[in-house]
């Protein structure tokens, strides 16, 4: 089962840290999945996107330290696609799934553009341009694919035995 919503606006008009749909157990975790579907790519939505993630994520049997790694790698995720994905006259949008599942131990987090890979510009001396590489560390397993269709993120985390 999936907690299903179209944008985060959703997400404001209820006041609450996830979107609008069925929040059943997907009987694995005992926490729904997270699904954000349409979300605007722009600053003002990182927020909103960041509190329903550590409302799921809170939801799952992850440690501490596992948990703030998931809040700030979907969030560095989610900030290169508001800065990188689509041109500054284009504003695009995002989707955004995260799945706990005891059969295989994970947690894992998606986050999906339809824009087009940008690489970096080099700046010297810049503190900037560190999000890819922050996010392979956070995450037990990173995935980014690109493709002429827009750039996935695939972050997975591996449950401790219980």
């Amino acid at each position: 089962m999936t907690q299903e919503g179209r944008a985060t606006g959703q997400l404001r008009d209820r006041g609450e840290g996830h979107h609008s749909g069925r929040d059943q157990p997907n009987g694995e975790c005992g926490v729904a999945d997270l699904r954000l579907r349409a979300v605007p790519a722009v600053a003002g939505e990182l927020t909103v996107i960041r509190r329903a993630v550590t409302e799921w994520s809170g939801r799952t049997p992850l440690r501490p330290e596992q948990l703030e790694a998931v809040r700030l790698a979907t969030y560095e995720a989610t900030v290169n696609v508001v800065e990188h994905a689509y041109q500054h006259d284009h504003t695009g949008v995002l989707d955004l799934d995260a799945t706990c599942r005891l059969q295989h131990r994970t947690v894992a987090v998606t986050v999906r553009d339809h824009g087009r890979w940008r690489p970096a510009a080099a700046e010297p001396n810049s503190t900037r341009g560190r999000g890819l590489l922050l996010i392979r560390r956070l995450a037990d397993f990173a995935w980014i694919t690109t493709t002429s269709v827009g750039t996935t993120v695939r972050m997975a985390w591996t449950l401790d035995h219980e």
